[in-house]
């Protein structure tokens, strides 16, 4: 379609599905994910920087160099970036993003012509909350937030029946290959149908997804039958082991920055939120 690639993943997991385990079919990326490899004392940090900080503003020169300034020719290019920071269990190191990742997707979302997809692959599955039921459901459920050219169609309504703040929020249960078929549809203006096409795009009527048990033949029923059991009512509280624990994807959390566990005695009927769990309270 003649884009210009990139692709970079901000650390160095050499069993990782997404860069260092394959060589990046991309035009770029190649490089910088070697230095992530090369050689350092902390897995997040490349000298004194993170890993994280890096990967952004390499991603943002290479979309730069292409958006047509004085010295390049505008091209069409598709960047992805993986961000490993979120991958542990007291939010100390997603923390330390929050302001350099919402002023780069902030810049992004200035652009016309720019497509945002802001994914996980999952939800969180590290750390002691991972162990507690409502940890479990949330390891089901990963993010997606979408932004799409000022150029392109809206989400088709029927994926949604409510909104908030000039947002759409989704009803319908929404797969990668939907986010796949969805991508491909605005990229390269292509609606892709067919039996061996297993997404819808979002830009086109919603088929019916109510309940995890519409999407067979996408989702093995074994996962909705485990989905179904976590939404029946949970334990009243569980108390968990503390951060860093043997699940923590960094053991090396300051003990500072430990949690403080609200008393199950406490918390009524109400199953401990996540922020309960895992933030230190005020003055701890």
């Amino acid at each position: 379609a003649g884009y210009v690639t990139m692709k970079t993943e901000a650390g160095c997991i050499e069993n990782s599905n997404m860069v260092q385990s394959i060589q990046p079919q991309t035009t770029h990326g190649g490089i910088i994910s070697e230095m992530f490899c090369y050689d350092f004392d902390r897995p997040n940090c490349l000298g004194r920087d993170l890993t994280s900080v890096m990967a952004v503003n390499y991603t943002k020169q290479f979309i730069e160099a292409y958006s047509g300034s004085a010295s390049t020719e505008k091209r069409p290019w598709a960047a992805f970036l993986s961000l490993l920071d979120g991958h542990e269990d007291s939010m100390t190191l997603a923390g330390l993003l929050d302001d350099m990742l919402g002023e780069f997707l902030f810049w992004l979302m200035d652009k016309d012509d720019v497509m945002v997809v802001l994914v996980s692959d999952h939800g969180l599955h590290y750390g002691s909350y991972f162990l507690s039921r409502a940890g479990e459901r949330e390891r089901q459920e990963p993010l997606l937030y979408l932004h799409l050219p000022s150029s392109a169609p809206k989400i088709h309504d029927s994926w949604s029946d409510s909104s908030s703040f000039g947002k759409l929020e989704f009803n319908k249960w929404v797969t990668p290959y939907d986010v796949h078929e969805t991508i491909v549809d605005i990229a390269l203006n292509t609606y892709r149908q067919g039996n061996d096409v297993m997404g819808v795009s979002l830009l086109k009527e919603a088929p019916k997804r109510d309940a995890c048990e519409d999407l067979q033949g996408i989702i093995p029923d074994k996962y909705c039958q485990f989905h179904n059991s976590l939404t029946s009512k949970m334990e009243t509280c569980q108390t968990m082991p503390f951060p860093p624990s043997m699940t923590s994807f960094f053991a090396d959390i300051p003990k500072e920055n430990k949690p403080v566990w609200p008393s199950c005695g406490s918390t009524g009927d109400k199953t401990p939120s996540k922020q309960q769990l895992l933030l230190p309270q005020k003055g701890k």
